[in-house]
Parts: C-alpha cells; structure tokens; sequence
C-alpha cells in the first residue's frame, strides 16, 4: 500500500493552482483525472458556496480550474454526485443559509466535451416521475444505468426514503419511504451516510442527525428485488473490533465490488482518520494500517479503476478546512501502473510529448491518453 513509514497515507504534493480549502463538496474519478465539484468554503469568499469544478490529472500530480458554463447548478454544499458514462451527475444540496436553499433537480454535465470557449456545460436533466423533496446530505451510488438516493434533509426533517433515477429514461421511482413503526424494518433516519450496491442490495454505512451517529457492526441493507428493509450483521477485526459510529465520512468500492474501504468522519464528538475496509463476501471489518494524514470529516474519497484511493478536503479537528489531497494504493499497484510512474518522474519531458510520439517510443497506448492533458 502506498503510504508513508508513518502509517499515514501520502500528501500528494500538487502542481498548479490549488482548490480552495473545502468542506461538503464531492469528488470522482476516472482512469485520468480526479474532479472536484461544489462545497462550502468560506475563507476569503464573497460566495463561500463553492460552484466550481476542479480537476486534478493523476499522473501530473496538477491541479487545473475547469471553466463551466450552461446551467450551473447553485446549491451544492453536501450534494450528491456520481460518474455515468464519462458524464457528472448531480443531485440536491444546499445554499445559504443551510436548509433554506435547496436543490431538488438532477445536473449534469460531459467531462469529455467543451464548448467552443472550452468550458463544460452543465445542464439540467428534464426528468419524469415522482422525484424526491428537495434535501442535501444524502447518500447516492451508480448502479446498472440508474442513480441511487438514500436520506437526507431539510434542515429541519431527515430521511432514509429511497429513491431510483433511471439514467436512460430520466424518470424518478420511489422505492422505500420512512416509517416511525418500530415494528418495521426501516431504519432511523439519518443524513451523511455513505451507500454501495452489491449482489442486488443497497447497504448503508454510517451517517446520523446532528445529535446522534449510527454504528458499522449492524448494517441497513435495501433488497432491490423485495424492495425490503433489512439488516446485515457484520464480523470484526480480530485485533481492533469494529469501526466506531461516525457520520460525514468517505466510503469507496472497489472496481471488483467485492469489498468497500471507508476512511474518516466525526462521531462521538471525534474527528477519525482511520481507514476500514470490509469484505463483502466474508462481510468482515478489517482495519488498514494506514491512517489519513490527519482526521477529517466533511471531506470527499474516489478510487481508481486501478483501486487508488484519493482523498480531497474536509474539515480537521481544528475546524479549519483543507485543500490537502491524499492517496492510497489500496491494493497493489499493476507492474505498469508503477512502471509508468517511475519513467515519468524520471523523465518528467514525456509530459510535453504528443500521443502519436509517445506511442511511438514505445508507451502503450492506454498510457500516453492518459499521460497528455
């Protein structure tokens, strides 16, 4: 695992013009580059809601600002995004004040196009269907051509609806409502949870109200064929138990599926900067023995297709917010993914080199489109 002799996962060192130091924005990632999109930042900033897009070319270690254009979604602290097919979505969050402001509509946005000025146009998705109330802080995954949102709030009122957007058909469904029987199997409303999907499921990690966080050993789990509310037991650590309760946290899923690694977050009034991963056959915590640079809650995760972890902003123990990124090679890194790297810090030139040159010096293909800009 790339870290540091520490245990702390490695500071990226970053070129370029840097971020604002943010909290409650989101990040994604595809096999080139990290983007950074929305959050809150109010240092400095006449506008703290932060309506930019940000990208950061992995091999390049380069922050770049992304000129935006079209229908610029405003409202975007503690928004939902997701990546579907090369394009950014987006759903809810808030403005100022908190709960006051909010986005009920679905963005999006072509990270592979520009306009002629050589922005990206973001633009409002006409959707049919029921779609949720307005709400920020909810839990959203990507999943057989359709976007997944659990929870959520207001501001004032919290939720643990679930809802499916159809990607294709842009048409909302309600799957699950809340339910105050404590007969019932629904769980307790909460905001700031994180979601994955697997084996037809939707498993819910974490997240909580501002009085009160939900533990990890005892996981809500959604059938999508039942459309029924369960839960899943889980098995600890051997050595170090289980995650502690904790909300506004990271959780990322392997390429794979078949596990999830979730890192940070605040519970019980402490900032974590642990790292967890759970394996989703064995259904068993395993605590990484690397650690964040710091805690940090309010802060956004991506991984690789090559499974390296990124971790971008939050909110520290001190309150102040950062613009520090991280990474993690949560499994060993592929002999070309590391034998790249290696030629590139060696020879930092190649990054002025065209894609047909650098074929022809013998780089594969996969890597001089991902090595030019």
């Amino acid at each position: 695992m790339m870290g540091n002799a520490d245990g702390k996962t490695r500071t990226i060192f970053c070129a370029g013009n840097l971020p604002p130091e943010i909290s409650g924005h989101r990040i994604i990632c595809d096999d080139k580059c990290v983007y950074s999109f929305g959050g809150y930042s109010p240092k400095g900033n006449d506008d703290p809601i932060v309506k930019e897009l940000w990208r950061f070319h992995c091999l390049r270690k380069e922050w770049t600002k992304v000129p935006v254009a079209g229908s610029i979604p405003k409202e975007v602290a503690s928004s939902g995004v997701v990546l579907f097919d090369n394009h950014m979505f987006l759903y809810g969050g808030t403005g100022l004040p908190f709960g006051h402001r909010l986005n009920g509509d679905v963005y999006y946005c072509s990270l592979a196009k520009r306009n002629e000025k050589g922005a990206v146009v973001w633009r409002k998705l006409p959707v049919e269907g029921k779609a949720p109330n307005p709400r920020y802080g909810q839990a959203v995954a990507v999943n057989k051509h359709c976007l997944y949102v659990v929870g959520g709030t207001d501001g004032s009122n919290y939720s643990i609806e679930v809802h499916r957007l159809h990607l294709r058909k842009f048409r909302w469904e309600k799957l699950a409502e809340d339910s105050l029987d404590p007969l019932d199997d629904v769980p307790e409303i909460r905001y700031r949870a994180e979601i994955i999907i697997h084996d037809d499921e939707i498993l819910v990690f974490g997240g909580g109200t501002p009085d009160l966080v939900y533990g990890l050993s005892m996981l809500p789990v959604f059938n999508l064929t039942t459309r029924k509310w369960t839960r899943k037991g889980t098995l600890p650590d051997p050595v170090n138990g289980y995650p502690g309760a904790r909300r506004c946290h990271s959780v990322v899923q392997s390429t794979c599926g078949t596990w999830v690694v979730i890192a940070g977050g605040i519970g019980d009034h402490r900032c974590c900067d642990d790292i967890w991963k759970l394996n989703l056959v064995e259904m068993r915590w395993m605590r990484l023995d690397r650690s964040l640079p710091e805690g940090v809650f309010f802060h956004s995760s991506a991984i690789s297709t090559g499974n390296r972890m990124y971790t971008f902003g939050g909110v520290l123990a001190s309150n102040e917010r950062t613009n520090k990124l991280s990474v993690l090679d949560v499994t060993v890194p592929s002999l070309q993914d590391m034998c790249v790297q290696i030629l590139l810090d060696a020879k930092p030139s190649l990054f002025g080199t065209e894609f047909d040159d650098l074929t022809r010096l013998g780089v594969p293909r996969k890597y001089a489109r991902r090595i030019t800009p």
